[in-house]
């Protein structure tokens, strides 16, 4: 399992960590359902870039996540300065992502993010969940899940598909694991 191979860092908010014998990850006929219930309630907007990420088993990318990423900059324009521009900009949508090694400081690199695929997110207090059409989804799941905090590292190589295409992003991992059986 490449998700649960990284250990757990303390901090952030209650609602960027969740329980891991919550993960879920039900494959139907057409579509799949992936949930997690996280310790607090999950805003449906906020200025912490973060992520939710089920983790493949196989296939070309390494977790299908769940971020948000508005945020504002405080550079006199008031406009969101990171956001997606491709789908729900102010709120949750989602991002199949490549994940690399750790950097000199222990984030995740994100090697690539510019697969993002339509799904239904959907967030009730604490419990997030994702549908989303297998047609679309790039391997199967391994039924571990992580949660994280999205950091500029610059100990990481320059993210494909970030804008800036300078970024370089990695993850800042709060609970990584898979359910017991």
């Amino acid at each position: 399992m490449f998700g649960a191979a990284f250990a757990t860092h303390i901090g952030g908010f209650a609602w960027q960590t969740f329980d891991t014998e919550s993960i879920s990850v039900n494959v139907g006929k057409n579509i799949s359902k992936l949930s997690l219930t996280a310790d607090a309630p999950v805003p449906h907007k906020t200025g912490v870039l973060a992520g939710y990420c089920w983790f493949y088993v196989d296939g070309v990318n390494t977790a299908l996540c769940t971020t948000t990423h508005n945020l504002e900059l405080f550079d006199g324009d008031s406009a969101g300065d990171v956001r997606d521009s491709t789908q729900n900009p102010d709120g949750w949508h989602l991002h199949n992502v490549i994940l690399g090694d750790l950097s000199t400081i222990g984030h995740i690199c994100v090697v690539d993010l510019s697969d993002a695929p339509n799904g239904g997110v959907n967030i009730k207090r604490d419990e997030v969940s994702v549908n989303v059409r297998n047609s679309i989804l790039t391997g199967d799941f391994d039924g571990s899940a992580a949660s994280a905090t999205i950091v500029v590292d610059g100990g990481c190589p320059v993210t494909i598909g970030a804008d800036p295409d300078s970024l370089t992003l990695a993850l800042n991992v709060h609970t990584i694991g898979a359910p017991t059986p």
